[in-house]
């Protein structure tokens, strides 16, 4: 009996160590998952976070920007705008990282202003125009104009903004002021390239339809649109 007390009893220990061992664990794995989702909220270096009470959260944002780079032919610098919400974890900040502006410096007045008064969209590309080709900085032609593509609104309803929903197209100048839209709903841009000094040429599909539209670089506003895809429509009587 005495050895059955005393094998009790060491069970007993041996069970409250291990569910001791258990319990530390667990508590090990909170406190470390907690660590890293505190320190996922918290901006790191080149990222700034920024409330969103306005919107009736007390939730933060947090906001990265690429680097500045100036604009060819002009004396400005811009950079893309990043956001990420505070919450999303270390593991998956970079996959979540989506650009919500654009940012433009005068280099002679030092002022800044944005693509965008909010940033409550998606910005897929963006870039300058040159005669050269669309992204032209590389190449050291001045920049005519400015384009970019985004997502304004969530149409098909899968509660994100992504590359499935509806685009939209926005042209402004080469300093990245008087923007405006000048495709809405296409489904795909095919190209988009200045041939000369003053026009812009923007080639998309929209449904069954390839369109060629040309737009001034002047007034950034449609000179022409033709639907190209009509030439492949069979001729009844052909």
């Amino acid at each position: 009996m005495k050895f059955d007390k005393a094998f009790s009893y060491i069970s007993r220990i041996n069970q409250s160590a291990a569910f001791l061992f258990i319990l530390s664990l667990i508590l090990l794995l909170i406190f470390g998952l907690g660590s890293e989702l505190l320190d996922s909220r918290k901006p790191k270096a080149g990222e700034i976070a920024v409330s969103e009470e306005k919107q009736g959260s007390a939730d933060k944002k947090i906001l990265s920007f690429s680097r500045f780079h100036r604009i060819n032919g002009t004396d400005v610098m811009t950079a893309d705008i990043s956001e990420r919400q505070a919450s999303i974890g270390p593991y998956e900040r970079a996959s979540n990282e989506k650009v919500k502006n654009v940012i433009f410096i005068s280099t002679k007045e030092n002022k800044a202003h944005l693509l965008f008064p909010h940033s409550n969209y998606l910005i897929l590309s963006s870039g300058t125009v040159t005669i050269g080709g669309r992204f032209g900085d590389n190449e050291g032609e001045a920049a005519r104009a400015f384009i970019y593509q985004f997502i304004k609104a969530d149409t098909n309803k899968d509660q994100e903004l992504n590359e499935e929903d509806s685009q939209t197209m926005g042209l402004a100048y080469a300093d990245g002021s008087g923007g405006v839209e000048i495709l809405n709903g296409f489904d795909h841009l095919i190209s988009s390239d200045a041939i000369d000094a003053s026009t812009l040429s923007v080639i998309y599909q929209k449904g069954d339809k390839v369109i060629s539209a040309q737009y001034s670089l002047k007034t950034l506003k449609l000179i022409s649109s033709t639907i190209i895809t009509d030439l492949l429509a069979l001729n009844p009587h052909g």
